[in-house]
Protein backbone atom coordinates (compact mmCIF):
# COMPACT_ATOMS: atom_id res chain seq x y z
CA UNK A 1 0.00 0.00 0.00
CA UNK A 2 1.51 3.33 -1.37
CA UNK A 3 -0.26 5.67 1.43
CA UNK A 4 -0.91 3.88 4.92
CA UNK A 5 -4.76 5.48 6.02
CA UNK A 6 -3.25 5.51 9.62
CA UNK A 7 -5.42 7.69 12.13
CA UNK A 8 -7.49 9.27 8.97
CA UNK A 9 -9.28 5.89 8.44
CA UNK A 10 -10.97 6.19 11.51
CA UNK A 11 -12.32 9.88 11.97
CA UNK A 12 -10.78 11.28 8.57
CA UNK A 13 -12.02 15.32 9.93
CA UNK A 14 -11.31 15.25 13.65
CA UNK A 15 -8.78 18.31 12.81
CA UNK A 16 -11.75 20.31 11.17
CA UNK A 17 -13.04 21.93 13.87
CA UNK A 18 -11.28 25.55 13.66
CA UNK A 19 -10.15 27.51 10.52
CA UNK A 20 -6.56 29.47 10.53
CA UNK A 21 -7.78 31.55 7.93
CA UNK A 22 -10.44 34.43 8.50
CA UNK A 23 -13.59 33.74 6.73
CA UNK A 24 -12.89 30.17 6.11
CA UNK A 25 -15.94 28.34 6.27
CA UNK A 26 -16.60 26.02 9.77
CA UNK A 27 -15.68 22.46 9.05
CA UNK A 28 -18.59 19.89 9.69
CA UNK A 29 -18.29 16.08 10.76
CA UNK A 30 -17.18 14.02 7.40
CA UNK A 31 -19.53 11.14 7.04
CA UNK A 32 -19.05 8.64 3.62
CA UNK A 33 -21.79 8.09 2.31
CA UNK A 34 -24.60 10.20 3.68
CA UNK A 35 -25.21 12.25 0.37
CA UNK A 36 -25.85 8.72 -2.20
CA UNK A 37 -28.37 7.60 0.41
CA UNK A 38 -30.66 10.45 -0.49
CA UNK A 39 -30.40 8.72 -3.73
CA UNK A 40 -31.65 5.22 -2.90
CA UNK A 41 -35.13 6.28 -4.46
CA UNK A 42 -33.93 6.91 -7.69
CA UNK A 43 -34.38 4.42 -10.55
CA UNK A 44 -31.95 1.74 -10.50
CA UNK A 45 -30.76 2.55 -14.04
CA UNK A 46 -30.66 6.66 -13.25
CA UNK A 47 -28.61 5.33 -10.20
CA UNK A 48 -26.29 3.11 -11.92
CA UNK A 49 -25.87 6.22 -14.58
CA UNK A 50 -25.09 8.49 -11.82
CA UNK A 51 -22.87 6.24 -10.06
CA UNK A 52 -20.83 5.60 -13.05
CA UNK A 53 -20.29 9.39 -13.48
CA UNK A 54 -19.02 9.50 -10.24
CA UNK A 55 -16.49 6.92 -10.88
CA UNK A 56 -15.25 8.98 -13.78
CA UNK A 57 -14.91 11.90 -12.45
CA UNK A 58 -12.46 10.31 -9.61
CA UNK A 59 -10.44 9.68 -12.41
CA UNK A 60 -10.50 13.31 -13.70
CA UNK A 61 -10.48 12.08 -17.45
CA UNK A 62 -9.73 15.72 -18.75
CA UNK A 63 -6.51 15.37 -17.15
CA UNK A 64 -5.83 12.04 -18.27
CA UNK A 65 -6.63 12.95 -21.59
CA UNK A 66 -3.96 15.91 -21.45
CA UNK A 67 -2.13 13.01 -20.46
CA UNK A 68 -2.17 10.56 -23.10
CA UNK A 69 -2.14 13.50 -25.99
CA UNK A 70 0.80 15.73 -24.46
CA UNK A 71 2.76 12.48 -24.40
CA UNK A 72 1.83 11.98 -28.30
CA UNK A 73 3.10 15.78 -29.19
CA UNK A 74 6.25 15.34 -27.03
CA UNK A 75 7.00 12.04 -29.42
CA UNK A 76 6.35 14.75 -32.14
CA UNK A 77 7.94 17.55 -31.25
CA UNK A 78 11.23 14.85 -29.99
CA UNK A 79 11.35 13.20 -33.00
CA UNK A 80 11.06 9.86 -31.48
CA UNK A 81 12.07 7.03 -33.73
CA UNK A 82 10.56 4.30 -32.13
CA UNK A 83 7.66 2.17 -33.57
CA UNK A 84 3.99 3.55 -33.10
CA UNK A 85 3.28 0.65 -30.88
CA UNK A 86 6.15 1.61 -28.08
CA UNK A 87 4.71 5.58 -28.67
CA UNK A 88 0.77 4.52 -28.02
CA UNK A 89 1.88 2.06 -24.88
CA UNK A 90 4.06 5.07 -23.03
CA UNK A 91 0.95 7.58 -23.66
CA UNK A 92 -1.20 4.90 -22.33
CA UNK A 93 0.69 3.98 -19.24
CA UNK A 94 0.98 7.81 -18.79
CA UNK A 95 -2.56 8.30 -19.05
CA UNK A 96 -3.15 5.32 -16.15
CA UNK A 97 -0.48 6.57 -14.06
CA UNK A 98 -2.32 10.47 -14.21
CA UNK A 99 -5.73 8.92 -13.14
CA UNK A 100 -4.23 6.45 -10.69
CA UNK A 101 -2.36 9.40 -9.13
CA UNK A 102 -5.84 11.47 -9.22
CA UNK A 103 -8.16 8.59 -7.40
CA UNK A 104 -4.86 8.26 -4.89
CA UNK A 105 -5.04 11.65 -4.04
CA UNK A 106 -8.28 12.15 -3.80
CA UNK A 107 -8.45 8.95 -1.71
CA UNK A 108 -6.12 10.68 0.85
CA UNK A 109 -7.48 14.42 0.61
CA UNK A 110 -10.96 13.59 1.41
CA UNK A 111 -10.68 15.98 4.78
CA UNK A 112 -9.63 18.87 2.74
CA UNK A 113 -12.26 18.15 0.27
CA UNK A 114 -14.74 17.84 2.35
CA UNK A 115 -14.68 21.58 2.65
CA UNK A 116 -12.75 22.76 -0.23
CA UNK A 117 -15.67 20.29 -2.32
CA UNK A 118 -17.91 18.56 -0.81
CA UNK A 119 -19.31 17.48 -4.24
CA UNK A 120 -16.46 15.46 -5.05
CA UNK A 121 -17.09 11.77 -5.57
CA UNK A 122 -15.40 10.10 -1.73
CA UNK A 123 -16.65 13.36 0.37
CA UNK A 124 -20.01 13.48 -1.36
CA UNK A 125 -20.28 9.52 -0.81
CA UNK A 126 -21.14 8.57 -4.73
CA UNK A 127 -17.32 6.33 -4.35
CA UNK A 128 -16.62 4.50 -1.53
CA UNK A 129 -13.24 5.13 -0.17
CA UNK A 130 -11.48 2.13 -0.45
CA UNK A 131 -13.31 1.43 -3.58
CA UNK A 132 -10.86 4.89 -4.63
CA UNK A 133 -7.70 3.64 -3.06
CA UNK A 134 -8.57 0.20 -5.07
CA UNK A 135 -8.97 1.99 -8.13
CA UNK A 136 -5.80 3.62 -8.28
CA UNK A 137 -3.68 1.40 -6.82
CA UNK A 138 -4.78 -0.99 -9.96
CA UNK A 139 -4.79 2.07 -12.47
CA UNK A 140 -0.77 2.65 -11.26
CA UNK A 141 0.16 -1.26 -11.62
CA UNK A 142 -1.24 -1.08 -14.88
CA UNK A 143 0.81 1.63 -15.65
CA UNK A 144 4.12 0.35 -14.79
CA UNK A 145 2.90 -2.44 -16.44
CA UNK A 146 1.86 -0.99 -19.91
CA UNK A 147 5.48 0.93 -19.29
CA UNK A 148 7.14 -2.47 -20.21
CA UNK A 149 6.22 -2.65 -23.60
CA UNK A 150 8.12 0.73 -24.58
CA UNK A 151 11.35 -0.38 -22.58
CA UNK A 152 12.99 -0.70 -19.27
CA UNK A 153 13.52 2.76 -18.83
CA UNK A 154 10.05 3.79 -19.71
CA UNK A 155 9.21 1.02 -16.96
CA UNK A 156 11.71 2.13 -14.45
CA UNK A 157 10.53 5.92 -15.37
CA UNK A 158 6.93 4.50 -14.56
CA UNK A 159 8.05 3.61 -11.28
CA UNK A 160 10.00 6.33 -9.93
CA UNK A 161 7.05 8.68 -11.25
CA UNK A 162 4.63 6.87 -8.99
CA UNK A 163 6.77 6.80 -6.00
CA UNK A 164 7.17 10.61 -6.44
CA UNK A 165 3.63 11.05 -6.72
CA UNK A 166 2.88 9.19 -3.68
CA UNK A 167 5.35 10.97 -1.75
CA UNK A 168 4.10 14.31 -2.68
CA UNK A 169 0.71 13.20 -1.89
CA UNK A 170 1.95 11.86 1.73
CA UNK A 171 4.50 14.34 2.61
CA UNK A 172 5.56 17.02 0.20
CA UNK A 173 2.20 18.54 -0.98
CA UNK A 174 2.46 20.31 2.75
CA UNK A 175 6.17 21.48 1.81
CA UNK A 176 5.44 25.48 0.14
CA UNK A 177 7.03 26.03 -2.77
CA UNK A 178 8.93 22.76 -2.79
CA UNK A 179 5.55 20.54 -3.48
CA UNK A 180 4.55 22.90 -6.10
CA UNK A 181 7.50 21.78 -7.79
CA UNK A 182 7.14 18.82 -7.45
CA UNK A 183 3.69 18.44 -9.10
CA UNK A 184 4.78 21.01 -11.90
CA UNK A 185 7.58 18.21 -12.31
CA UNK A 186 5.21 15.16 -12.29
CA UNK A 187 2.69 17.25 -14.85
CA UNK A 188 5.25 17.99 -17.12
CA UNK A 189 6.27 14.20 -17.19
CA UNK A 190 4.28 13.58 -20.12
CA UNK A 191 6.68 15.51 -22.28
CA UNK A 192 9.95 15.15 -20.37
CA UNK A 193 9.31 11.89 -20.35
CA UNK A 194 10.95 11.29 -23.87
CA UNK A 195 14.08 12.62 -22.64
CA UNK A 196 14.65 9.06 -21.47
CA UNK A 197 15.68 8.17 -24.95
CA UNK A 198 19.41 8.82 -26.64
CA UNK A 199 20.09 11.93 -28.74
CA UNK A 200 16.34 13.41 -28.05
CA UNK A 201 17.83 17.02 -27.25
CA UNK A 202 16.00 19.60 -29.87
CA UNK A 203 16.08 22.61 -28.29
CA UNK A 204 12.01 23.25 -28.65
CA UNK A 205 11.48 19.82 -27.11
CA UNK A 206 13.14 20.74 -24.25
CA UNK A 207 11.83 23.97 -23.82
CA UNK A 208 8.50 23.38 -23.89
CA UNK A 209 8.89 20.50 -20.96
CA UNK A 210 10.67 22.84 -18.71
CA UNK A 211 8.08 25.88 -19.79
CA UNK A 212 5.46 23.58 -19.06
CA UNK A 213 7.22 22.95 -15.68
CA UNK A 214 7.56 26.14 -14.38
CA UNK A 215 3.91 26.69 -16.16
CA UNK A 216 2.55 23.63 -13.76
CA UNK A 217 4.08 24.68 -10.43
CA UNK A 218 2.59 28.07 -10.78
CA UNK A 219 -1.04 26.89 -11.77
CA UNK A 220 -0.89 24.47 -8.51
CA UNK A 221 0.16 27.32 -6.41
CA UNK A 222 -2.75 29.12 -7.72
CA UNK A 223 -5.05 26.59 -6.26
CA UNK A 224 -3.73 26.38 -3.12
CA UNK A 225 -5.40 29.61 -3.04
CA UNK A 226 -8.93 28.07 -3.74
CA UNK A 227 -7.69 25.24 -1.65
CA UNK A 228 -6.85 27.51 1.48
CA UNK A 229 -9.64 26.21 3.85
CA UNK A 230 -9.73 22.92 3.76
CA UNK A 231 -5.48 22.93 4.16
CA UNK A 232 -5.82 25.50 6.54
CA UNK A 233 -8.24 23.63 8.18
CA UNK A 234 -6.13 20.16 8.69
CA UNK A 235 -3.01 22.71 9.11
CA UNK A 236 -1.39 22.13 6.20
CA UNK A 237 1.43 24.27 5.18
CA UNK A 238 1.11 26.21 1.66
CA UNK A 239 1.79 29.26 0.10
CA UNK A 240 -1.37 30.30 0.58
CA UNK A 241 -1.96 29.13 4.69
CA UNK A 242 1.62 30.50 5.11
CA UNK A 243 2.12 33.84 3.18
CA UNK A 244 -1.51 34.41 1.95
CA UNK A 245 -3.99 33.87 -0.81
CA UNK A 246 -3.49 36.64 -2.58
CA UNK A 247 0.49 36.21 -2.70
CA UNK A 248 -0.21 32.40 -4.18
CA UNK A 249 -2.63 33.75 -7.07
CA UNK A 250 0.36 36.24 -7.89
CA UNK A 251 3.07 34.38 -7.69
CA UNK A 252 1.29 31.49 -9.36
CA UNK A 253 -0.08 33.45 -12.17
CA UNK A 254 3.58 34.83 -12.51
CA UNK A 255 5.32 31.47 -12.87
CA UNK A 256 2.11 30.62 -15.71
CA UNK A 257 3.47 33.84 -17.94
CA UNK A 258 7.24 32.85 -17.05
CA UNK A 259 6.67 29.55 -18.43
CA UNK A 260 5.42 31.28 -21.61
CA UNK A 261 7.89 33.22 -21.77
CA UNK A 262 10.55 30.81 -21.52
CA UNK A 263 9.02 28.08 -24.31
CA UNK A 264 8.32 31.11 -26.57
CA UNK A 265 12.35 32.00 -26.07
CA UNK A 266 13.43 28.20 -26.40
CA UNK A 267 10.89 28.10 -29.60
CA UNK A 268 12.34 31.06 -31.36
CA UNK A 269 14.76 29.78 -34.69
CA UNK A 270 12.98 26.66 -34.78
CA UNK A 271 10.21 25.59 -37.79
CA UNK A 272 7.21 25.13 -35.50
CA UNK A 273 5.25 28.28 -36.62
CA UNK A 274 1.85 27.92 -35.60
CA UNK A 275 3.41 26.87 -31.68
CA UNK A 276 5.58 29.91 -31.67
CA UNK A 277 2.57 31.96 -33.02
CA UNK A 278 0.25 30.57 -30.34
CA UNK A 279 2.61 30.76 -27.33
CA UNK A 280 3.06 34.90 -28.82
CA UNK A 281 -0.49 35.27 -28.16
CA UNK A 282 -0.95 33.69 -24.81
CA UNK A 283 1.65 35.82 -23.96
CA UNK A 284 -0.25 38.95 -24.87
CA UNK A 285 -3.36 37.71 -23.57
CA UNK A 286 -1.57 37.44 -20.02
CA UNK A 287 -0.36 40.88 -20.56
CA UNK A 288 -3.50 42.13 -21.88
CA UNK A 289 -5.01 40.54 -18.68
CA UNK A 290 -2.65 42.44 -16.06
CA UNK A 291 -3.02 45.41 -17.94
CA UNK A 292 -6.13 45.72 -19.16
CA UNK A 293 -8.46 44.16 -17.29
CA UNK A 294 -6.29 45.17 -14.32
CA UNK A 295 -4.25 42.83 -11.87
CA UNK A 296 -6.58 43.85 -9.00
CA UNK A 297 -9.37 42.66 -11.09
CA UNK A 298 -8.06 39.46 -12.71
CA UNK A 299 -6.48 38.77 -9.10
CA UNK A 300 -9.27 40.12 -6.28
CA UNK A 301 -11.23 39.14 -4.01
CA UNK A 302 -12.89 36.14 -3.39
CA UNK A 303 -9.45 35.09 -3.43
CA UNK A 304 -10.87 31.22 -3.87
CA UNK A 305 -12.86 33.07 -7.09
CA UNK A 306 -9.85 34.28 -8.49
CA UNK A 307 -7.70 31.02 -8.25
CA UNK A 308 -10.43 29.36 -10.30
CA UNK A 309 -10.00 31.79 -12.84
CA UNK A 310 -6.27 31.97 -13.25
CA UNK A 311 -6.66 28.32 -13.04
CA UNK A 312 -9.33 28.35 -16.01
CA UNK A 313 -6.72 30.87 -18.02
CA UNK A 314 -4.12 28.37 -17.62
CA UNK A 315 -5.97 25.32 -18.70
CA UNK A 316 -7.00 27.37 -21.72
CA UNK A 317 -3.91 28.82 -22.98
CA UNK A 318 -2.49 24.61 -22.29
CA UNK A 319 -5.10 23.39 -25.35
CA UNK A 320 -4.08 26.65 -27.49
CA UNK A 321 -0.58 25.50 -27.31
CA UNK A 322 -1.35 21.76 -27.88
CA UNK A 323 -3.06 22.45 -30.94
CA UNK A 324 -0.37 24.65 -32.08
CA UNK A 325 1.80 21.63 -31.69
CA UNK A 326 -0.44 19.49 -33.27
CA UNK A 327 -0.57 21.90 -36.59
CA UNK A 328 3.19 22.27 -37.09
CA UNK A 329 3.52 18.25 -36.63
CA UNK A 330 0.91 18.15 -39.04
CA UNK A 331 2.20 20.72 -41.65
CA UNK A 332 5.92 19.96 -40.93
CA UNK A 333 6.18 16.16 -39.87
CA UNK A 334 7.88 14.44 -37.25
CA UNK A 335 11.23 15.10 -35.84
CA UNK A 336 13.30 16.71 -33.56
CA UNK A 337 12.78 20.63 -32.80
Amino acid sequence: MLFPPGSWGRRPLQLLRSSVLVGAPQAVPFQAGTPIDAAASLPSAERRSSTLVAHLRLARPGDNLFAFVGTLLGAGLAGVSASAWSIAAVAISNALLSAGSMMINDWHDVAEDAVNRPDRPIPSGAVPRPRALAMGLGALAAGCAVATVAGWRFAMAAVVITGLSGLYTARLKAIPVLGNGVIGLLSAYPLWCWYAMDGLDGRAYLGAAAGFFVAGAGREMVRTAGDAAGDAARGLRTVATRWGVRTANHCGFALILAGCLVAWCTALGSTLIWYRVVLALCLALCLALLVGVGGSRLLADPPARASRRVTAIARGLTVLLALGVAGDLLAGGWGPR
